[in-house]
């Protein structure tokens, strides 16, 4: 899944809603919901 405009952040879709990426170059690497990042597009891979 790749996030804003132009794409400045990724991460994988998990099911129900949810994406695993790192928030930060600091975080550790989390779960949250699609839906608080502005989606761009998405590829399988």
């Amino acid at each position: 899944m790749f996030f804003y405009k132009p794409v400045s952040h990724v991460g994988i879709y998990i099911g129900d809603g949810k994406i695993v990426h790192a928030s930060t170059r600091k975080s550790p690497v989390k779960i949250s919901d699609m839906s608080r990042m502005k989606f761009n597009s998405a590829r399988r891979v």
